[in-house]
């Protein structure tokens, strides 16, 4: 018999089912409390819960000091880590389960945006770490996952692996940009914004522009400050467009943290909308009051899919904002996020990939 959670993540990704939401979340905070007793002491002040908004949630920080299990270690199939400045890392460990539902979510949110075709065959440059070393990371795991959207005919990773580190293949990645524009295919560009922005000036200097077509995407993902200072996304997009004949409302980014596993992708208007199988609440950060629509404060991010760590429901050091206006046609509403992690120490997977680039 299905539960609620099974039921969830079955449905399409854009839509309204709060009853629905708030069961499942009911169901995996109960099977967190009765098999994690350090959530469970966590939880006792708040008890009883009654709704999905009585479930308290876990500051982000704590999860990279603390490692809530509520499976034995045995049934964990995966472990991705997010890891941060100063050796703080955070591991979203998963189950088969578990791990299933992040992948249906997955794919059901980029379905939802138009961004899934099994028949169409795919070259991808993804500025992310080759996974044949770096496995574990959580930037690392959902490229490669991403890459299982599409029929794909080859791949080529960006940062590449030296044998004591990881290097950004500066050159290698221009002569895949420069071959892959002579194949009738279209391409996929995954990764982080600093490096994708920095192979374009560099393509531009040495090669000009290139003509991918209107069947391109750039799906893109943190660190958006590179050596010169933060891209504004509008400058991305534009020059993104220019240089690899890339439709703009082609180039997307995604918000994400290993913490949550949600995946939110911006819709054609440049939104990141909010999936069935999550939601947002905007904090203030002095109160923790809950924000009106509009107003910015820190994001508290809720999701069920998880029965292997208890964070189904996590307060992040990030300042965003929800809203209700964007005419994409899709009716949930979207986040917009204002900054990331605001101390250093809480940066993640994106700012340690910085690091390479300033090195090149």
């Amino acid at each position: 018999m299905q539960g609620y959670i099974d039921k969830l993540v079955e449905k399409k990704a854009f839509g309204a089912d709060d009853e629905l939401f708030n069961n499942a979340m009911l169901e995996c905070f109960e099977f967190h409390v009765n098999n994690c007793l350090h959530y469970r002491k966590f939880c006792e002040k708040s008890l009883p819960v009654k709704t999905a908004g009585d479930i308290p949630p876990i500051l982000v920080t704590a999860l990279k000091h603390y490692a809530l299990l509520s499976v034995p270690k045995e049934e964990v199939v995966l472990a991705l880590t997010s890891s941060g400045t100063g050796g703080q890392k955070t591991r979203l460990c998963l189950n088969k389960r578990s791990l299933e539902n992040l992948q249906k979510m997955a794919e059901n949110v980029h379905a939802g945006m138009g961004l899934v075709n099994k028949r169409q065959e795919v070259n991808y440059l993804c500025f992310a770490y080759d996974p044949k070393y770096a496995r574990d990371l959580g930037t690392t795991w959902s490229d490669k996952n991403s890459t299982s959207f599409t029929k794909v005919h080859e791949i080529f990773y960006a940062l590449q692996w030296n044998g004591k580190d990881f290097f950004f293949d500066r050159e290698g990645t221009i002569e895949y940009l420069k071959r892959y524009a002579e194949e009738d295919l279209p391409l996929r560009i995954l990764g982080f914004p600093a490096y994708i922005f920095n192979a374009l000036e560099e393509l531009k200097k040495v090669h000009g522009s290139l003509n991918f077509g209107k069947e391109s995407y750039v799906l893109s993902g943190g660190g958006w400050k590179g050596k010169k200072g933060a891209i504004s996304k509008e400058r991305f997009r534009k020059e993104l467009s220019e240089t690899l004949g890339i439709p703009e409302e082609n180039v997307r980014d995604c918000y994400g943290l290993a913490e949550h596993g949600v995946p939110y992708v911006e819709c054609s208007k440049g939104n990141m909308h909010i999936p069935i199988y999550s939601k947002v609440i905007v904090r203030d950060p002095l109160t923790l009051k809950r924000c009106k629509e509009g107003e910015i404060g820190l994001l508290q991010l809720m999701t069920p899919y998880n029965l292997t760590t208890p964070h189904l429901s996590v307060l992040t050091t990030d300042y965003g904002t929800v809203r209700s206006d964007c005419d994409c046609g899709i009716e949930t509403p979207y986040i917009k996020i204002k900054s990331r992690a605001g101390l250093k120490k809480h940066v993640g997977c994106a700012i340690s990939a910085l690091d390479h680039l300033k090195s090149n």
